[in-house]
């Protein structure tokens, strides 16, 4: 997994969560699939953040600040 592409990414998270609805819940909107791959794209880059962060002697949390997720916003289902 350290040197996963953003493909390899997307197909993983589709292996493992095959519900729509619950990727629509998980991911907190309505278009799945633009989602998965935002989220397939950040994860590639923390990994290449973290394998060249550990090449330098950087702790991870050094190389790049954690994501924050807004608590207030509501799920499109939640919306309905």
């Amino acid at each position: 997994m350290q040197n996963a592409s953003t493909d390899d990414l997307e197909q993983l998270i589709h292996h493992y969560y095959t519900d729509e609805d619950s990727l629509e819940f998980i991911l907190d909107g309505n278009d799945v699939e633009r989602e998965i791959h935002l989220l397939a794209v950040r994860a590639e880059r923390l990994l290449a953040n973290h394998q060249s962060g550990s090449s330098r002697g950087m702790a991870v949390d050094e190389a790049e600040p954690p994501v924050i997720r807004r608590q207030d916003r509501t799920t499109y289902r939640e919306q309905s």
